[in-house]
């Protein structure tokens, strides 16, 4: 407010009093917030513009706020407002607009000759700048409304297709291309029930280059960034706020270009609920501890992230990384002994995982197994028809999945489907191998992994590795979880290793459950012939017993040592004294 007069407010205000007597300072936000909110005309309690002429009075009355035209027409001068406060008239487009001042730009109130003064002043020239001022600012608005509306339109469809990691462009840009990607697609979905999008795409679609239109990638691509600033921004207040970071991973993409993933981990202030954040992905040139060191002060430097309140290092197991002497975590650590490091629980979870089941050869068979019956399955159409159709009569209904190298769970879900569905997939297995369209090597490929699949061993590392896997994975999610904390990660691990080492004692109950798979009552290790090596006579006996049997004497020798059952060196010396003699000699040759 501006000295004593409480209704002159000042510039920027949004609240402007109706009287136009009491309009000061004047400007932009002034002309633009009258010209589209017309005031107030004050047309009610006049008494104030009472005036005297010799005996008779005049005033401002209703009549001098309408217009009647030649054909009988009334308008509304609605550029007439009355100031009671003064008792006068005035324009407001004048007062808001013109160059020069004029009897209604500082007050009218001639009542006499009023309706005269009126019409020169409504079609006088400087009336009607004013008045095309104020339409002209009236259109700027309206088009700042239109854009506004399709700029929101535009913003929510993007922020939609980033929120799920959708793809924004496609392979051209134009307005009803089927191949023009998920934005302009959106776009042309809503516009089926939006007339101000359809009008829109309608209006500047398709124009190209150089027409504002809010509809090519390049306007996409500056929304994504001001995006990601500002979610950036929100992050580093969140990180300011809770003050200690801890710094997590780095990793290759999958173009094999190496690069440091900057995410930091921290604690809400208000809550105290840990949260994760990814920052960025930074590309690296090198791969020694010296560069990656620099490159990760010089970005938190750039998100005004002070070092010296990291609290925490978790990398990979890589010698560059977790080097005790001269890895990152190292240098870090040289700079802030409070950063302590710790490695990633959930990658060195996995690999000793992988490796535990690598030293098992039965293990590893069992995998490809798996993978040879889901790529014998999704090799053909009509081979995995025949299996949806068998596996629809299970329980669960759960179908063959590939296995991943890097995915604990995707051998979970294989393990787990192999085992509900077994009768299921050994049904579909014996329904190719008889069906008479169906090639001859997909017919032996079937009966093949039939064979497997009917030994006792196959069914009990299927029921095994099920148990295992999916405790294992759980585990595996666990610790991959945002909340968890150090002191849980032991206990996680102690529960598994107990887990695991009750499952050979459980062994019988596994064996019950696999006797119900399978027909086979017996192990193929128990059921084969085992080769036994013909040991001669010779080779149990001492070298004297070697070198005084010779030839024809041996055969003998070794036939009467095995039916009289000698096994030391004496009995032999014995026999070969009776053997000696012209009895046994006559006896045996």
């Amino acid at each position: 407010k501006t000295g004593s007069d409480e209704n002159c407010l000042t510039a920027g205000s949004n609240n402007y009093p109706s009287d136009p007597a009491k309009w000061c300072q004047i400007d932009d936000r002034m002309h633009e917030y009258f010209a589209l909110n017309h005031p107030s005309q004050n047309i009610g309690d006049c008494s104030a513009s009472q005036r005297k002429y010799g005996n008779v009075h005049r005033s401002l009355t209703k009549e001098h706020c309408f217009r009647k035209k030649l054909n009988g027409e009334t308008l509304s001068r609605k550029w007439l407002v009355y100031s009671p406060s003064t008792g006068t008239v005035f324009c407001f487009c004048c007062k808001l607009f013109s160059v020069r001042d004029n009897q209604f730009v500082t007050g009218y109130n001639d009542w006499k000759n009023c309706a005269n003064h009126l019409h020169e002043h409504e079609n006088s020239m400087d009336h009607r700048t004013a008045v095309l001022n104020s339409t002209i600012v009236q259109q700027q608005e309206s088009e700042r409304a239109y854009w506004l509306n399709i700029l929101k339109r535009t913003v929510a469809t993007i922020q939609f297709l980033s929120s799920r990691g959708l793809p924004v462009r496609g392979d051209n840009e134009l307005i009803g291309s089927t191949h023009n990607g998920n934005f302009l697609g959106c776009l042309e979905l809503i516009s089926r029930f939006d007339p101000l999008l359809s009008e829109h795409l309608a209006r500047y679609g398709n124009k190209g280059g150089g027409h504002t239109s809010y509809l090519s990638s390049t306007v996409c691509d500056e929304f994504i960034l001001l995006m990601a600033k500002k979610v950036l921004r929100a992050i580093v207040k969140e990180v300011k706020d809770g003050k200690y970071v801890s710094i997590i991973d780095s990793t290759p993409d999958v173009t094999h270009v190496h690069q440091f993933t900057l995410i930091i981990r921290y604690v809400l202030k208000k809550s105290g609920e840990p949260v994760e954040r990814f920052l960025e992905f930074i590309p690296l040139h090198g791969h020694t501890a010296e560069h990656m060191e620099e490159t990760l002060k010089f970005e938190l430097k750039e998100l005004d992230t002070d070092l010296m309140d990291c609290r925490g290092q978790s990398y990979d197991n890589a010698s560059n990384m977790a080097g005790k002497y001269s890895g990152l975590q190292a240098r870090i650590k040289n700079k802030n002994p409070n950063a302590d490091f710790i490695p990633c629980s959930a990658l060195s979870f996995n690999l000793v995982g992988a490796c535990a089941a690598e030293c098992c050869i039965e293990a590893l068979s069992f995998c490809g197994f798996i993978q040879n019956l889901y790529n014998f399955f999704s090799a053909s159409t009509q081979r995995w028809e025949i299996l949806t159709a068998h596996r629809t009569k299970c329980e669960q209904g759960l179908t063959l999945k590939s296995l991943s190298s890097t995915r604990w769970s995707a051998r979970a879900d294989a393990s787990k489907a192999l085992r509900f569905g077994y009768k299921a997939i050994q049904d579909a297995l014996n329904e190719i191998k008889v069906d008479q369209g169906t090639p001859r090597a997909a017919q032996y490929e079937a009966n093949q992994l039939i064979t497997v699949m009917e030994t006792l061993e196959t069914a009990v590392m299927t029921v095994l590795w099920d148990e295992l896997l999916r405790r294992i994975n759980v585990t595996g999610k666990a610790l991959q979880q945002v909340h968890i904390d150090v002191c849980t990660v032991p206990i996680l691990y102690s529960s598994l290793i107990e887990y695991i080492g009750q499952a050979r004692n459980d062994f019988d109950v596994y064996e019950a459950e696999v006797k119900t798979l399978t027909a086979t009552d017996g192990y193929k290790a128990d059921s084969q012939r085992r080769r036994v090596k013909k040991v001669m006579f010779d080779e149990s006996a001492g070298p004297e017993v070697r070198r005084s049997v010779t030839g024809k004497k041996l055969n003998a020798f070794a036939l009467l040592a095995i039916e009289n059952g000698f096994t030391t060196a004496l009995d032999f010396q014995d026999i070969i004294e009776d053997f000696t003699s012209s009895k046994l000699r006559r006896k045996h040759l």
